[in-house]
């Protein structure tokens, strides 16, 4: 459920990237043309918007990597244990709880992106 969690939260990011990258490139073009006060109305923004697109990359990132420890240690427990079902499955909701509710948390600043 975690891995289809993570699937949907990069399906629906990532094309966010593409309007990124334009929007940087249109900034990019104003700013040739601009004085310099008006390109740091320009520019001050931008920088806002690009350094909230990475931190929302390196959390996503972390996650991740949360996830894919979690899954092998769950990987590792249940090779050595006859009734790991259990244990998966307590382990499986506990951590999709907590992916879900940063997912939550950070929706509206992928939106806001």
């Amino acid at each position: 459920m975690c891995l289809y969690v993570m699937q949907a939260l990069s399906n629906e990011v990532m094309p966010k990237h593409e309007a990124l990258q334009e929007l940087n490139y249109a900034a990019e073009e104003l700013i040739k043309s601009s004085t310099a006060d008006q390109a740091a109305l320009i520019r001050d923004p931008l920088n806002d918007i690009n350094q909230r697109w990475e931190s929302l990359h390196h959390d996503i990132a972390k996650k991740m990597v949360c996830f894919c420890e979690t899954a092998f240690v769950i990987e590792s427990v249940s090779k050595g244990c006859k009734s790991c079902s259990v244990v998966r499955a307590v382990i499986d909701v506990t951590e999709c709880s907590r992916l879900c509710d940063w997912l939550v948390d950070n929706r509206e600043s992928c939106r806001k992106v």
